[in-house]
C-alpha cells in the first residue's frame, strides 16, 4: 500500500503533522523498518525535526532499534543531533538502557560529554554498573587513553627536534 501510494506521486514523503512528525518519525517510533527502507528510497529527509527538535534517530534510540538506528546514519542521519531538552540520540539511549544503540554511536563516534540542558552527560543518565554505565566508562578510558599517547607522542617529536 505505502509503495503504491508513494508512486502516485502526490504524496509528500516529507510532509509533517500537527507535532511535526514526518512519515520516517513515524515509521522509527513504530519499528517499522521496512517502511524507513522505502521512505528512504523515496528521499524521505532524515534531518527533518519534530517540535521538539527530535530527528528520526531520537525516535530510533528512544525505542531501542539499533537495527533501524543504524538504518539511519548510513542515509546520513546526524548523530549528534540536539532535540529541545539537549539530548542527542546516545543520551536518550542511555537513559533508556539501551546497550545496543549506545555501541553503536559510540563506534561512530558519538560525543560521551555532551550536556544536555540539565547539566549531564549520556554517562551522567545511567545506572551504575550496568552494561551501558561500563560501555560508555570504557570508551571515555580509551578515548582518554588515545588522546595521553597523542600527546606524549607530540612531547617526544618536539624533544627530538629540539636536539637537531
Amino acid at each position: 500500500m505505502l509503495c503504491f501510494l508513494l508512486s502516485t506521486g502526490q504524496v509528500n514523503v516529507n510532509a509533517q503533522d500537527n507535532g511535526g512528525w514526518t512519515p520516517i518519525i513515524w515509521a522509527a517510533e513504530h519499528k517499522h523498518i521496512d517502511v524507513i527502507r522505502t521512505l528512504l528510497t523515496r528521499g524521505a529527509d532524515v534531518t527533518l525535526q519534530d517540535n521538539e527538535k527530535n530527528i528520526c534517530l531520537h525516535w530510533a534510540s528512544f525505542t531501542g532499534s539499533a537495527e533501524i538506528a543504524e538504518v539511519l546514519l548510513n542515509a546520513q542521519c546526524d548523530l549528534h543531533a540536539v532535540n529541545f531538552h539537549g539530548d542527542t540520540p546516545l543520551h536518550i539511549s542511555a537513559r533508556e538502557g539501551y546497550i545496543h544503540c549506545v555501541n553503536l554511536f559510540l563506534s561512530r563516534g558519538a560525543d560521551t560529554e555532551v550536556r544536555n540542558n540539565e547539566g549531564d552527560t549520556p554517562g551522567d543518565l545511567t545506572l551504575e554498573h550496568t552494561d551501558v554505565w561500563y560501555a560508555l566508562q570504557l570508551n571515555r578510558k580509551i578515548r582518554q587513553g588515545i588522546l595521553n599517547r597523542a600527546v606524549r607522542t607530540e612531547r617526544i617529536i618536539c624533544r627530538d627536534i629540539a636536539r637537531l
